[in-house]
Parts: C-alpha cells; sequence; structure tokens
C-alpha cells in the first residue's frame, strides 16, 4: 500500500532533518497521517467552506509545545497562503514549512513553538482570510483545551541501558490510561539521527518495536519517546472539515548497547 512506501520514506527523511532538530521525527510522524493520497501545493485563496484543517499541538510537558497546523482543499491539496492570509497561534504567527521533508510527499503546513500551556488553560488559534475589499476580515478563532494526560513511563527507565533488539522486540511499559479518542506511539533515535516509530495504536500498557526496525541502530546514546495521541472533537468550526490532535510526548534519554 502507498502508505507504507510513504513510510518508509519518512523514515529516511526524518533521519536528514533530525541531524539539525530532533522535533523533526515528530513532524514526519504527522505528515505521515496526512500522507495515505498524494497532492500538491496551490496557492489559489480558498473560501472558507473549502478548506481542511488539521491543527496538532504536541506537549512536551516543558518549554515550549510544537504547533503545526496544515491548510488542505477539498482535494487534499496543500493551502499555501501568498494573498495576506495568516494564521497565529496564541498571537504568535506561524511560518509555511515547505523543506524537504515535505516536499517528499507533497506538503507543506504552518509551524512554529510557543510557551507550553498549563493543565486548565488552551491554545487559541486565530485564521484571518484573504481581504478580497474592505473591511478586514474577521479572524476565525478556534481553541484547542490542554489535553492533561502526560505518558508515564515505567520501563525501561530514564538514562539506562538498553540492548538494541536482535531477535527479540523491545518492549516499553507504560501507565495506561481510559481516554476517549486516544492511541499511542513510540519513536527511537540512536546517536547518528536513525530514527525509527510505531504507527498508533490503542493502549494496553505496553508497546512493541520489532528487531529489524534496528537494522542500521548504532551503539551510544539516544532517545526513546512515548506519544499519545487525543483526536479533540470540535464542533461549529466554519471549515469544510476540522481536525484537531493533542499530542502528550515522553522523551526520556538511554543508551543502546
Amino acid at each position: 500500500m502507498r502508505i507504507h512506501h510513504i513510510a518508509k520514506s519518512l523514515r529516511r527523511a526524518a533521519k536528514v532533518r533530525a541531524k539539525t532538530a530532533r522535533p523533526a521525527a515528530f513532524l514526519a510522524l504527522s505528515l505521515l497521517t496526512l500522507a495515505a493520497t498524494g497532492c500538491a501545493t496551490i496557492t489559489t485563496p480558498q473560501a472558507n467552506a473549502n478548506l481542511n484543517v488539521e491543527i496538532r499541538v504536541k506537549d512536551f510537558q516543558q518549554g515550549t509545545s510544537q504547533i503545526i497546523t496544515r491548510f488542505a482543499d477539498t482535494k487534499n491539496n496543500t493551502v499555501q497562503f501568498v494573498s495576506g492570509e495568516t494564521i497565529a497561534c496564541n498571537d504568535q504567527f506561524l511560518r509555511y514549512d515547505s523543506g524537504y521533508l515535505e516536499r517528499l510527499v507533497g506538503l507543506g503546513a504552518y509551524v512554529g513553538a510557543v510557551p507550553r500551556v498549563p493543565a486548565g488553560g488552551a491554545y487559541k488559534f486565530a485564521y484571518t482570510p484573504v481581504r478580497a475589499s474592505a473591511p478586514i476580515p474577521d479572524p476565525v478563532v478556534v481553541s484547542v483545551n490542554v489535553v492533561n494526560a502526560p505518558v508515564h513511563v515505567t520501563s525501561p527507565a530514564s538514562g539506562s541501558a538498553v540492548p538494541i533488539p536482535k531477535s527479540a522486540p523491545l518492549t516499553i511499559h507504560f501507565d495506561p490510561v481510559s481516554l476517549a479518542n486516544t492511541t499511542i506511539l513510540a519513536v527511537a533515535v540512536d546517536s547518528r539521527a536513525q530514527v525509527t516509530f510505531t504507527l498508533p495504536q490503542r493502549e494496553t500498557g505496553a508497546i512493541t518495536m520489532q528487531p529489524d526496525q534496528f537494522t542500521n541502530f548504532n551503539l551510544g546514546p539516544g532517545v526513546l519517546s512515548l506519544v499519545r495521541v487525543t483526536n479533540v472533537s470540535h464542533e461549529n468550526a466554519p471549515f469544510n472539515k476540522l481536525t484537531i490532535n493533542y499530542e502528550n510526548i515522553s522523551q526520556f534519554p538511554v543508551t543502546w548497547q
């Protein structure tokens, strides 16, 4: 299937991008979920009713949250703004990212890092459409409440030595939660920016990564991550379709042996 071919390509691309920025691995995962069909990039302004919008909030539990917002037409063609449209999160404008990884699958998105919002708060997105004539149109505002569901990993421990899987899978144990519309996935990175990941799955308290995923992994320092993805419903948006995913991400260092 095309999605598996794209998954392999994104793993290779994530390796390239991870050399300069480790969060690129998570951008690769975001693009994977959008890449089941090919698409192009268009710049023609679209009416709100013709826009499919995907919002992703990546909560690393500290520092800044990574924000990804993609606009597409009803045929899944990426919409890039060139006529004065803007998208901001918590009053910070997002920039269009159309680098190597995005060109690989014909995607682009508006991204940025904003200060993390604590539990009980919300990320406010404001999209300003193109101005056909005066006055300036009112922005479309979408609030995404924080999903306070951090991932608690029980093993392996942060900073521990983890054998690179050869014949048996690597099993990561965590405290599962009962949260509607929620799945979890794992990401592993080595010292030379080799990246591998699982597809999202239901929470059982354990997630496994198969030995063939680690064929090219190198000994030394690395990172393991678990990503809890919650699909957030939102009503009354003026778009053709609005998809919101909130990701609670737990990252911890390991030493591959």
